[in-house]
């Protein structure tokens, strides 16, 4: 979302650091941009890199994305959104029904469409 928002401003998202399956996802998102897996989630607990190497490969990404980011232009942002958004309460998804343009597809679960992503942002500033 965050990404989304910033091209919507002109500004690219080149890099990001993080749990792997954080990076992964991002790069299914955005398939170029650069990332660094800085550690990995294994059940309550987590396996990282060394501080040191983590600091380098952070420093070797951002590097790399600064230099491609000179050479390609700007993704443009879709023509239109979809949210979906699922609720564990059929209340709440009933409750946020009413906001202008959504509609209950199901007992639980919502979906707005629009051609303006700062419409997205507001939704999510109203339902629950």
């Amino acid at each position: 979302m965050n990404s989304l928002t910033a091209r919507s401003e002109g500004v690219p998202t080149v890099f990001l650091s993080g749990d792997e399956t954080l990076c992964a996802e991002a790069k299914s998102v955005e398939p170029d941009i650069i990332t660094v897996a800085t550690h990995r989630g294994i059940g309550h607990s987590s396996f990282a890199l060394h501080p040191a190497d983590t600091c380098q490969k952070i420093q070797d990404g951002v590097r790399q994305a600064m230099a491609r980011i000179i050479k390609e232009p700007l993704q443009s942002m879709p023509d239109t959104f979809k949210l979906k958004i699922r609720y564990r309460n059929q209340l709440d998804a009933y409750s946020s029904s009413f906001y202008p343009g959504v509609s209950l597809t199901d007992d639980v679960t919502i979906e707005f469409r629009t051609n303006d992503w700062f419409e997205i942002l507001r939704l999510l500033q109203f339902v629950k």
